[in-house]
């Protein structure tokens, strides 16, 4: 037996003191009971200052993200645009996303369900970019080749605080625009100047040039509520690009969902992904975004990542353990060129392995700094996109004012493990 093993054996040993339940996290926020209808209503009530005609191509961005209902509200953009007798098509817009190559970024748009059967357009995917112009100070603004040639382009991306970005324009239509339509080039490009100065002087000095070069006609900003549903969707001209972003970002940051404890010693993440978030797990909800200082989690145990996310395991480098499962998981290649992209090299970096989700614990346990696991303040959620639910021990169900910030749905129960060790699925 090696010391390694040893270590985990002897933490093990308290293991079985940790109680947990249920709880249910009140969501924030309206939902749109008809996205589909949302989408097309708010679309036509914009249209006139550059009509779509018949015979036209017309470009639709779909980002990497995993939003609700997104195959219906791309086939909304689809059968607005056919309405006007013109041929839309998607064209994926993920900067670096899916290994960097058009193969793997048409991959990951079918893995979210966007493929040409189930949308009725083609989906047109290429790393190709054009030299729009330059900024001021000289940033070559990158735009997708494809996307550049159609006669007009529909932005459509979701709204919502950045994992690394602060300020008045963050994730929506002015960073597709710019970021991911500027693919692997123009992502990096982006990325490089954001790391002198901030998004929104980029946005300012660049987004510009896009207006003024490429064939943008339309926006569509979507915001979802504290459940990830559909929540606002507001059409807007290209010169109303960055109002629409400010307002929709307002009601995102109102309406985001977050773990409602202020302090963590092990956070387990059931699944991280880029479908869930740019850096895998929302830098906003585990506290690791600089300036946001809540909640306060002390350990991060990754047990695996979603389909959809091809093995890009970007954002692992926030967590401290993971499983031989979810390492094996991992495209490397992908991680490494998406996190370097974005030159945040840290996010690609791998945690320690385990066997198994009680391994990773037991490891986990005697460095939180807490006396006995009994002590130990431990939260289980499915991802940070998916929060309504999630399982928390008794130390935190218990702690001071805790009735008031979320609902006890189950009694609590010892934390137990299959027979591989591993959790099972809650609820079970």
């Amino acid at each position: 037996m090696n010391d390694l093993s040893s270590f985990i054996i002897e933490a093990m040993d308290g293991i079985e003191q940790i109680e947990i339940a249920e709880i249910e996290n009140p969501p924030a926020g309206r939902e749109i009971a008809d996205p589909e209808n949302a989408v097309r209503t708010c679309l036509a009530e914009v249209e006139g200052t550059r009509p779509i005609s018949a015979g036209e191509t017309v470009a639709i961005t779909v980002g990497s993200r995993g939003i609700h209902g997104l195959v219906e509200i791309v086939k909304s953009i689809v059968s607005f645009v056919r309405g006007s007798g013109a041929e839309p098509f998607v064209v994926p817009s993920m900067g670096s996303h899916g290994g960097g190559t058009a193969e793997g970024q048409a991959a990951l748009l079918a893995n979210l369900g966007i493929t040409p059967r189930s949308i009725d357009a083609p989906v047109r995917s290429s790393m190709e970019t054009t030299v729009l112009g330059e900024t001021a100070s000289g940033i070559p603004v990158r735009f997708d080749r494809l996307a550049s040639k159609a006669d007009h382009i529909i932005a459509m991306n979701r709204v919502k605080p950045h994992t690394r970005f602060s300020g008045a324009i963050q994730s929506g239509l002015c960073k597709i625009c710019l970021v991911g339509l500027g693919n692997a080039e123009g992502a990096q490009e982006c990325h490089r100047a954001a790391v002198r100065r901030s998004f929104d002087d980029l946005v300012a000095e660049a987004l510009p040039v896009v207006l003024e070069k490429a064939p943008l006609t339309l926006g569509v900003a979507l915001v979802e509520n504290g459940m990830g549903r559909l929540g606002s969707v507001r059409a807007a001209l290209p010169r109303r690009f960055i109002d629409a972003d400010r307002d929709s970002l307002e009601l995102a940051e109102k309406w985001q969902p977050w773990i409602p404890f202020d302090e963590i010693d092990i956070l387990v993440v059931d699944r991280i992904g880029k479908d869930v978030s740019g850096t895998g797990m929302d830098t906003n909800v585990i506290g690791r975004k600089e300036g946001t200082p809540h909640p306060r989690v002390t350990r991060i145990f990754v047990r695996g990542l979603t389909k959809a996310s091809s093995g890009n395991a970007t954002g692992i480098g926030f967590a401290d353990a993971i499983t031989s499962a979810c390492a094996a998981a991992i495209d490397r290649a992908a991680t490494t060129l998406n996190c370097f992209t974005a030159l945040r090299p840290e996010g690609a970096r791998i945690p320690a392995v385990f066997e198994s989700d009680r391994e990773a614990i037991a490891a986990l346990l005697p460095t939180t700094g807490r006396r006995s696991a009994a002590d130990v303040r431990l939260v289980r959620i499915e991802s940070t996109a998916s929060l309504s639910r999630m399982t928390a021990s008794a130390p935190l169900i218990d702690g001071p004012g805790a009735g008031k910030r979320f609902r006890q749905i189950t009694g609590k129960a010892k934390l137990v493990f299959d027979a591989m060790g591993n959790l099972p699925s809650r609820g079970e």
